[in-house]
């Protein structure tokens, strides 16, 4: 997400996401995939809910 700086200068985003994919492009050419992948609008609690709770979870399993 830009800030309002980089707004106020014209910037654009040069990571996208890929709807319904959890794939990033960055640039035009350059695609990486990953195990998730959270649109800059999720929040904190969305993250730790989708990716830290279950590794948390297992680790204090044994």
């Amino acid at each position: 997400m830009q800030s309002s700086a980089e707004q106020a200068d014209g910037k654009t985003e040069c990571v996208t996401q890929l709807p319904g994919v959890p794939q990033i492009v960055v640039g035009a050419d350059r695609a990486f995939t990953f195990d998730h992948v959270f649109s800059p609008e999720v929040g904190q609690d969305s993250v730790y809910e989708e990716a830290v709770k279950p590794l948390v979870s297992r680790f204090l399993q044994g």
